[in-house]
């Protein structure tokens, strides 16, 4: 039986060797997850930390960031404004809107995403990032 083949026309089931750089050291055979693993820790660089996200302050910052996102277009309107305005665009109810907007449902990411698209992506963030860091917002979503 065959094993899987890549695009490459390398079997998917072989160890892949993988070379260390530097001097004395050996050649180590590892699987492909390892050079995988090694590769998103590279893109990581020095930012590996050990992080546990509170998932009731990670939704409710994005509940909040996401309202702020329907309410940027309309910065003096009614939230039943707001809701009008936004409910054929996003091809929901007036009252789902006035939900997101209280902060009391989540919305979709395909919601989340038409809202975003609608604003840019220089504006979106602005209002999703503002002048917070990472490390701000990883304080504000993590475990204590």
């Amino acid at each position: 039986m065959r094993g899987r083949m890549s695009r490459s026309g390398r079997n998917m089931s072989e160890r892949v060797s993988c070379s260390q750089s530097g001097a004395g050291r050996r050649e180590k055979s590892c699987t492909g997850f390892q050079v995988f693993w090694a590769g998103f820790r590279f893109l990581l660089g020095r930012r590996e930390k050990i992080f546990t996200a509170n998932r009731v302050e990670a939704q409710d910052l994005a509940r909040a960031r996401f309202a702020d996102m329907l309410r940027h277009p309309f910065p003096d309107a009614s939230d039943r404004e707001i809701a009008r305005s936004w409910a054929p665009r996003l091809g929901v109810s007036d009252k789902t809107i006035q939900n997101w907007l209280a902060c009391s449902h989540s919305a979709s990411i395909e919601d989340i995403f038409i809202v975003g698209a609608a604003h840019g992506v220089w504006t979106t963030m602005q209002i999703l990032v503002g002048e917070s860091t990472r490390e701000e917002y990883m304080e504000k979503m993590g475990q204590k």
